[in-house]
């Protein structure tokens, strides 16, 4: 089929492709949601109390996401067949040519395959002073806090703390269920949200992850000076992605010597009885 047109794909099965094949290229996706960094990183940060709750939460169910692998490659492919005139950023989700057939990325699968709340995003209370404390304790500028901020937090926050769980249910929310790029601004609001699990629980995080999906499928096929942009970009983000490994290293220092504390005293112990 490579050398069919626009128009002669159109004649032949009656819909047309967004890209015609003739402007078919080759590129890498980055996928920004990274749930083994953050599932790794709960390992580090979270006490048994706090996986426990974590399972216990609207977000329990992804405990293993890290597991299933990622494809850029198919995604790309899928991207570049996508259906002209159908489902444009709309309630019926995008259309994509498979084959001579027409399918449709909608709302709906994607609830049944994540499994996450759908709804209307409600208004969000303001929480009482504990947030401008949490803030206060792990922020130097409130006014401009980014994913790589959060990340930061997280990690240097005390382990098994409530300040360590609240960041690391928004560090999931950031990295994972978004998936956005290390330097965009977080919303601040689910700062709030992270101090009344109830409503963080209830919230329709499906709803806001599939529009967060659907932009970045909407758009993923650009131009190559787009991709040759954004990977320049990308080389400016080393220095923070350096400064994020030596905390994970620091704080995996931290806790090897903590069990290895650990693990001697029960010895001493064991040989006191004996």
């Amino acid at each position: 089929m490579g050398g069919i047109g626009k128009k002669r794909y159109k004649m032949e099965y009656g819909f047309e492709l967004c890209f015609p094949e003739s402007e078919v290229y080759s590129a890498r996706v980055n996928n920004l949601c990274v749930p083994s960094t953050v599932l790794s990183n709960f390992m580090l940060q979270f006490n048994e109390e706090h996986r426990r709750r974590f399972r216990g939460s609207c977000f329990g169910h992804l405990m293993d996401v890290d597991k299933i692998q990622f494809s850029g490659q198919l995604v790309h492919g899928l991207a570049l067949r996508r259906v002209a005139g159908l489902g444009v950023k709309n309630m019926h989700g995008l259309s994509y040519a498979i084959g001579s057939k027409v399918v449709q990325f909608t709302a709906k699968y994607f609830c049944l395959i994540s499994g996450l709340k759908f709804g209307v995003e409600p208004s969000i209370r303001s929480a009482d002073g504990g947030v401008h404390q949490l803030l206060n304790r792990h922020f130097t500028n409130k006014n401009h806090m980014t994913l790589h901020d959060i990340e930061k937090a997280f990690l240097n926050s005390k382990r098994g703390s409530e300040d360590c769980f609240k960041l690391g249910m928004l560090y999931f929310v950031e990295f994972v269920i978004l998936g956005k790029a290390p330097i965009v601004r977080i919303n601040e609001d689910y700062v709030h949200l992270v101090h009344n699990m109830e409503e963080f629980n209830n919230f329709p995080w499906g709803s806001i992850s599939f529009e967060y999906l659907q932009d970045s499928l909407l758009f993923a096929p650009g131009k190559k000076d787009i991709d040759e942009k954004d990977h320049e970009k990308g080389k400016g983000q080393s220095k923070e992605k350096e400064e994020v490994k030596r905390a994970v290293k620091k704080r995996k220092k931290k806790v090897e010597n903590e069990n290895s504390a650990g693990l001697e005293f029960f010895r001493a112990h064991g040989k006191s009885k004996n």
